[in-house]
């Protein structure tokens, strides 16, 4: 090593989407996109170009197809039905007191005049050919309807447990009849009610468990209560991260399907959090929190989970860190410290059936406007 790039394989590069809009199955991997296939090539610059303290992940050759900007991803979703759905027929009845108190709070707490009205059913978007954005199912009947009429294959809940009982949801009979199909399962990644902070916090993990259920295959129903404000802000972030778009076109395009107001401010503050680097990460192990070590490595998704992983390099008040060109994405990752698997409780982390990583945005030189972040910052 002695400040020479470190080479590490990556996987088969994964499906992009560029052609076949119609068929889901071109919409069911991580996008490489043309920003990816540049970082592919300065991964291959030689010895003599490269900084002692910069190492190369380098890549498979990436798939020739364009980035799928707003408007082709507008003209992918063109053949499902647009606007709000329901899964029953709407009875234009008298609301409940605790849907009247329900759209107060939200439209005091998120200022919005946007309003939910449980009582019609289950509503929903479809944002993806494999993403659909709705409310809360209400009872088994909805999960049938989400599986045999929908195709959807795993329900993303961002409730917490006193979400749904204030609406007195039978929770344990939605997990039964998931259950009981058998070919569709629920994942629950509780995030807090018109509360910036949890959703900002929470957004990395989620939108990491979000991308895995879609990477291995999954058309993916996820919901909050109302379905206007945090399974809004997961998958307008998801977009945002995973398909090269700037904030601002990303909350067009979610918006323009779903009419909402989800916080930006949560999505930008998220941004910032997990993105370390735009091509050059810089991955670092702080002893004064982290604890000594004489030898430390990361490795992770990026380089395929490789042990050993990559040398990061020691510093003499005991700083560990080495920059890393990493092909843009989101990436889950760990440090090895003398051996021993750990994540730094700082930085964002995801928890996949409890199996805890660290999470990383690399994102594409010059994705997401600072003009675009800042348009959206007062939009909370």
């Amino acid at each position: 090593r002695g400040g020479l790039p470190t080479r590490v394989r990556l996987g088969a590069p994964h499906p992009s989407f560029g052609r076949g809009y119609s068929d889901t199955s071109a919409w069911r991997s991580f996008h490489r996109t043309a920003a990816t296939r540049r970082v592919a090539e300065v991964g291959a610059v030689s010895v003599e170009q490269s900084q002692a303290d910069t190492a190369y992940v380098s890549c498979q050759p990436a798939w020739d197809l364009d980035v799928p900007n707003k408007a082709r991803l507008e003209a992918g979703v063109g053949h499902l039905p647009q606007g709000v759905q329901f899964s029953k027929a709407r009875v234009h009845g008298e609301v409940s007191a605790t849907t009247d108190e329900y759209n107060r709070e939200m439209c005091a707490r998120m200022g919005s005049d946007i309003c939910y009205f449980h009582e019609w059913g289950m509503n929903y978007s479809h944002i993806l050919p494999n993403l659909i954005v709705g409310s809360v199912p209400q009872d088994a009947e909805d999960v049938e309807y989400l599986r045999n009429h929908l195709g959807v294959t795993a329900i993303l809940n961002l409730q917490e447990e006193k979400d749904w009982r204030k609406f007195e949801i039978d929770f344990g009979a939605i997990q039964d009849r998931c259950n009981r199909l058998g070919n569709i399962r629920l994942v629950r990644c509780p995030i807090v009610d018109f509360d910036t902070a949890s959703l900002r916090a929470s957004l990395p993990g989620t939108v990491t468990r979000l991308h895995s259920l879609l990477e291995t295959g999954n058309t993916v129903y996820i919901h909050c209560t109302a379905g206007l404000g945090r399974a809004p802000g997961v998958a307008i972030t998801y977009l945002h991260w995973l398909f090269d778009l700037s904030l601002e076109d990303a909350y067009s395009y979610f918006t323009e399907r779903r009419k909402c107001n989800p916080r930006a401010a949560a999505i930008r503050g998220a941004t910032m959090d997990a993105q370390l680097g735009s091509g050059f990460v810089s991955f670092c192990w702080d002893s004064s929190h982290l604890g000594k070590a004489s030898h430390v490595e990361v490795t992770g998704s990026f380089n395929d989970w490789a042990a050993p992983g990559l040398e990061l390099r020691k510093y003499a008040d005991g700083f560990f860190m080495k920059e890393f060109c990493v092909p843009p994405g989101l990436w889950q990752y760990k440090f090895i410290a003398d051996g021993r698997w750990c994540t730094d409780e700082n930085h964002p982390s995801c928890n996949l059936d409890g199996n805890v990583n660290n999470v990383v945005l690399v994102r594409p030189a010059g994705a997401g406007s600072a003009e675009a972040l800042s348009s959206l910052s007062s939009m909370d």
